[in-house]
């Protein structure tokens, strides 16, 4: 019997030919920085809020879409540590998305921030509240053209690609037309790969990716619902949030 190839691998490309497939350092630190100066509570600016999370922590586009204010919850006995609750996702209804709970246990989840990302979520969330907008049961991404509809995951694919595409213009230099990779793509290899680098075991790291485990007393999960099992991530985290 042929064996399966385990979920966390990326696949192989078939061509020799390929430079990279993810952001090098400098691009990572240049992406992070233009997301950072590009947050604002109107317009695009929670769209570059999203796609700094997708680049720190691999949430689904569609998870991203769903996050609520409330997603995001202090610790109890670890208080300098957040984490992002992931409970729902975004799903197409005709032309229109709504945020339905994910059924799927093993990606129901809760995952910390780094501090540099805890910092910079606490910063536009304190500019929302000064706006008089804030509800905690409001969406945490909003869609840029109608405040009022949640965010469009394909919309916030499509504009990573278009605000992004110098840097994923410098990746597919000299790599064959069939094997270039549009800026979300190289977005999402860049951010497994800095989950790969950071530290962390092969249980941990599915549990962040929102994968099912593959020990058998990780079944549920129910050691990463421990704060300080959660906290010990958070250490891995930073170690890697040097590109801040």
């Amino acid at each position: 019997t042929k064996a399966r190839r385990d979920p966390m691998t990326p696949k192989k490309s078939k061509s020799k030919n390929i430079v990279r497939t993810c952001f090098s350092k400098e691009q990572s630190r240049i992406f992070a920085t233009r997301c950072i100066e590009g947050i604002s509570v109107s317009g695009y600016g929670s769209y570059y809020l999203a796609a700094l999370i997708h680049f720190e922590n691999r949430l689904t586009f569609e998870e991203i879409c769903a996050l609520r204010y409330e997603s995001v919850q202090k610790l109890v006995h670890y208080r300098k540590c957040y984490v992002l609750n992931v409970t729902k996702q975004a799903v197409k209804h005709g032309e229109r998305h709504s945020h339905e709970n994910i059924a799927n246990p093993a990606k129901i989840r809760g995952i910390p921030l780094s501090s540099p990302l805890e910092g910079v979520l606490n910063k536009y969330i304190k500019a929302v509240k000064a706006t008089g907008k804030y509800h905690e049961d409001n969406p945490l991404i909003r869609n840029p053209k109608n405040m009022s509809r949640v965010a469009n995951p394909s919309d916030l694919k499509k504009w990573i690609n278009k605000t992004f595409r110098d840097l994923a213009d410098q990746c597919n230099q000299g790599v064959p037309i069939k094997d270039k990779m549009t800026a979300s793509e190289l977005l999402t290899n860049t951010a497994k790969q800095h989950l790969y680098d950071s530290g962390l075991d092969d249980e941990e790291l599915r549990y962040v990716l929102g994968l099912k485990p593959q020990e058998t007393y990780a079944k549920f999960y129910c050691d990463f619902g421990n704060e300080a099992e959660r906290n010990k991530i958070k250490a891995f985290l930073d170690k890697n949030a040097n590109i801040y």
